[in-house]
């Protein structure tokens, strides 16, 4: 059967996405407290860059300056620095567009095509655009982390780290730079890397978009943050509210986690103040996971907001929202596995949409080609597309030693199911049963209600003589699955039984 990602880990990991979108959200610019103009209020990055380029005027220096100058949110103060580069033909053009639209109100917003989903090609595109461009810009360090992305979205991880540390050699100092290159080292199982490169920034006590990825980081890590006491100062200085929301959300996620409710809600509730979608969705989570009584966030509606959206509609049982904000969420982080498990998920196993299904991991496995939960999904995909040789190859592929693993119950149920296509039921069901007994044991109803419901799937396609008290079984598993999947795997079973009469 298929795996559903487990929700009961989340971070306040930096989301990763192209530098235009990632700008038009305002998440590179600070609003900073109030401070003299002279250079003794800004930073030591901002301090040292500017006497850099005064010593060396050349386009790459006043670049270098320019990325810091966007994260102190001091670009007025810059006006020289803006003309020079603004009017050089040899700046990236990246660079120069953004100039151009800084003082644009209402920028135009290139809406993204749900067929960047699957369409490979389109990636490959952008890789070559992102190739030539570079030809004539090699310092763009924005232009390095635009390639890293479209690399990584392939799988094509040497390539991306590659890129990836271009960038960061280019621009220490870019928080746009710093926190793509986190993500991307999360992405590919470094997180060591990561937490490096985010407490190693020299900015870090002062931004507080890179404050709250170092401690989510931290947390990620199993470590305490030796920032922590820096956030909660920056946490309520007089930045705008935007700019610390997914700071207070990293405070708030630390202090519900280690029992502090109340202190822990307030700091959260504060989050929501000027919230994006990350902090919905990690308030969204620990309502699920921490709180009896949930923080109210139905008012609160950023831009983007799939992943929050699409766990709600899905413990709602309301399937069809749930499948197009999982898929919008995919097409936000179409190299994370979150939102393809969970949409496969709904797609194989609750809708039997199969070669939507298919598409979709397909996708997802060019990015994470040995995520274990892909493959299985993909396995039990494959196989209700009746491509059992297929199936079992990609089903193989998963390491012995994981699928074996006595608590990855699906693992066993998928094996289960592969061995009643390949026509031996007798070990498919011992399989099955096993899953069942070993989810009861651990306290695990809901799994082994889905078992229970796949077991009778199988037992009736396979037409066997167990299928009349496999169907008989599931009244006792009806209350244990949740109400919404019941009737969707139900309705699977009757269309099977009403195939074979």
């Amino acid at each position: 059967m298929s795996l559903i990602i487990e929700d009961k880990d989340r971070h306040v990991f930096p989301r990763w996405r192209d530098f235009a979108s990632t700008r038009k959200l305002g998440e590179l610019a600070i609003s900073m407290p109030e401070t003299t103009n002279d250079l003794s209020g800004l930073d030591r990055s901002l301090v040292r860059g500017i006497a850099v380029w005064e010593k060396d005027r050349s386009l790459w220096k006043g670049l270098d300056l320019l990325g810091t100058v966007v994260i102190a949110n001091r670009l007025t103060d810059f006006p020289e620095l803006v003309r020079e580069i603004s009017e050089n033909p040899s700046a990236p053009f990246l660079a120069r567009k953004y100039l151009a639209s800084v003082s644009t109100t209402q920028p135009r917003h290139e809406e993204k095509q749900e067929s960047s989903l699957v369409d490979e090609e389109a990636t490959r595109g952008e890789i070559r655009k992102s190739k030539a461009s570079l030809q004539s810009s090699p310092r763009d360090a924005v232009e390095w982390v635009e390639l890293a992305r479209a690399y990584t979205i392939l799988g094509e991880n040497i390539k991306a780290g590659a890129a990836i540390n271009a960038a960061l050699f280019l621009a220490p100092f870019n928080r746009f730079v710093l926190r793509s290159a986190a993500r991307y080292f999360i992405h590919i199982g470094q997180i060591d890397r990561a937490h490096s490169i985010l407490g190693g920034a020299d900015q870090v006590k002062v931004d507080p978009w890179l404050l709250a990825s170092e401690i989510s980081v931290s947390s990620a890590m199993g470590k305490t943050s030796k920032l922590i006491r820096a956030g909660r100062q920056i946490a309520t200085a007089d930045y705008r509210a935007s700019d610390l929301s997914e700071l207070r959300c990293a405070l708030g996620t630390l202090e519900i986690e280690s029992g502090s409710d109340r202190k822990g809600k307030k700091i959260l509730r504060s989050s929501l103040d000027g919230a994006n979608e990350n902090s919905v969705a990690q308030i969204s989570w620990i309502n699920r996971r921490h709180l009896s009584v949930p923080i109210d966030i139905s008012d609160v509606r950023p831009p983007l907001l799939h992943e929050a959206e699409a766990w709600s509609a899905f413990y709602k049982s309301n399937w069809d929202v749930a499948k197009n904000e999982s898929l919008l969420w995919m097409i936000d982080q179409p190299f994370a596995s979150a939102p393809a498990v969970l949409s496969s998920y709904i797609l194989s196993d609750i809708l039997a949409e199969h070669e939507t299904a298919e598409k979709i991991l397909s996708a997802a496995l060019r990015a994470n080609p040995d995520d274990e939960m892909l493959r299985n999904n993909m396995a039990v995909t494959l196989m209700d597309l009746g491509r059992v040789g297929e199936a079992e190859s990609i089903f193989e592929a998963i390491p012995e030693e994981v699928r074996t693993k006595p608590d990855h119950y699906a693992l066993r149920a998928t094996q289960g199911m592969l061995e009643f296509r390949k026509n031996n039921p007798e070990e498919g069901r011992r399989l099955y049963l096993q899953t069942i007994a070993a989810a009861l044991e651990k306290g695990v109803k809901v799994t082994a209600a889905r078992a229970a419901f796949h077991l009778a799937i199988e037992e009736v396609i396979a037409h066997t003589s167990e299928a009349i008290a496999a169907t008989k079984r599931l009244d006792e598993f009806k209350s244990e699955a949740q109400r919404g999947e019941v009737a969707c795997l139900l309705k699977r079973l009757n269309t099977e039984i009403d195939r074979l009469r």
